[in-house]
């Protein structure tokens, strides 16, 4: 079962942690970009937590705003390939911040993927929601 990552030393810290798990001889990580992973391999689950920030102030870390900014990675393009390399039961569940839940409704609406469940997060019952996760 593969796991993708676009930063090199990130998926070498994956691989090595996959090392240590009960599951070690069936999970890999490959060190590749969702819009460059190719196989004709159809999945009932894939679990993400994109880069999110969009159109918000850089850190001049180059490493860091990929990871963390859709400029490597759009909703729009996360949706899509998503969308390929699932079954077509399958369920795409991601991780975003609230504010957009809507932008990412109405693209996977678009593009036929279609909301099962969703919960809100909060950092503590007294604050705003701040992060949803979202299965389609």
């Amino acid at each position: 079962m593969p796991a993708i990552e676009i930063d090199k030393k990130s998926s070498e810290e994956a691989a090595f942690n996959m090392q240590s798990c009960g599951w070690n001889k069936r999970l890999e990580c490959l060190n590749i970009s969702l819009q460059n992973f190719n196989t004709t391999e159809k999945f009932d689950l894939i679990v993400s937590n994109p880069p999110f920030f969009e159109g918000t102030t850089t850190s001049g870390n180059s490493q860091r705003d990929t990871a963390r900014h859709t400029d490597c990675l759009s909703y729009l393009e996360l949706l899509q390939k998503s969308k390929e390399l699932l079954q077509q039961d399958g369920t795409l569940a991601i991780v975003f911040p609230k504010d957009s839940f809507d932008k990412i409704s109405q693209i996977a609406a678009k593009i036929g993927l279609f909301q099962k469940r969703a919960s809100y997060l909060k950092g503590n019952e007294n604050s705003k929601i701040k992060r949803v996760l979202l299965e389609l």
